[in-house]
């Protein structure tokens, strides 16, 4: 993980300003917000921190009480989205969401589709030498 110090990116005139721009140009969603002594910090993480676990990307927004018209918009960080770093997923691939959905539109019952599926992978495994588990 980079620990890289805060970088001044923008100065806005409003914090809905400055969460739009931090919104649209940067991916991120709202975090935490921090009241400290003179002024209100807004922080924000990647949108895809579920799916990439290792983007540390950050935005701060800070709002001073005393001049709530000078609002700064920070980053640390870059965004690290490597597909070798994704979280796994539980989703079926590709193909197989593709046949289920074509057997859903010809009106197969659950254990039909099952069964198409079971003989699909079959004949993948005989072909191709690949194959998956069906539960």
């Amino acid at each position: 993980m980079s620990s890289k110090q805060w970088t001044l990116l923008y100065t806005a005139q409003s914090y809905e300003e400055a969460k739009d721009v931090a919104k649209s140009r940067f991916n991120v969603c709202q975090n935490r917000r921090s009241d400290v002594n003179d002024q209100t910090k807004f922080s924000f993480k990647c949108s895809e921190y579920r799916k990439y676990p290792l983007c540390h990307f950050q935005i701060k927004i800070i709002v001073p009480d005393n001049n709530i018209n000078s609002i700064t918009i920070m980053s640390k960080n870059e965004h690290e989205h490597e597909q070798n770093e994704r979280n796994a997923t539980t989703r079926l691939p590709s193909p197989i969401r593709e046949f289920i959905s074509t057997y859903v539109k010809w009106g197969l019952s659950q254990s039909q589709i099952k069964a198409s599926l079971i003989i699909n992978s079959v004949i993948e495994y005989i072909f191709f030498g690949d194959h998956f588990t069906i539960k």
